[in-house]
């Protein structure tokens, strides 16, 4: 078998009980257990109520639940999983959580209106978006200019 699921070698020393790590990552206890059963997750440290958990225990469940999101089976998530350590686990969670980083550029049309368009790489930029923007802004412009000389058109 590949290396066991969790090196452990992460620097956290957070411990979970099974009750706190089916709250976090709301997978059940049994599923849990199952996990464990079919190599998806180390044993927990210690048996029976006492039994604990560890981050390890916690990413590697966050992980198969986004795993499983994308309908892979889980002996393909197992198989993932064991290439992974804690840290490579902790970069793969926090990526998903970290919401991406939108940069916005700020038109102002007049003292009281501006616009705001996202900022795309140019590969990602769509020609008709540019000039949906540049009809918005002239049009906006003329409308905004017969308002400030009194006009009704």
């Amino acid at each position: 078998m590949a290396t066991q699921p969790g090196n452990y070698s992460s620097r956290r020393t957070d411990r979970y009980t099974l009750a706190e790590l089916e709250e976090l990552t709301g997978i059940n206890g049994r599923t849990i257990r199952y996990y464990i059963t079919e190599g998806l997750l180390m044993p927990a440290y210690g048996r029976g109520p006492s039994a604990t958990y560890d981050y390890d225990h916690l990413l590697r469940l966050q992980a198969i639940g986004r795993l499983k999101e994308q309908r892979k089976p889980l002996r393909a998530i197992r198989s993932e999983l064991e290439q992974l350590t804690t840290d490579d686990l902790a970069l793969m969670i926090n990526a998903h959580i970290q919401p991406e980083v939108a940069l916005w550029r700020h038109y102002q049309l007049h003292p009281d209106f501006a616009i705001q368009v996202r900022e795309r790489p140019d590969s990602d930029r769509q020609t008709t978006h540019e000039l949906a923007f540049d009809l918005i802004v002239e049009y906006a412009r003329g409308v905004l200019d017969d308002l400030d000389n009194g006009g009704n058109s």
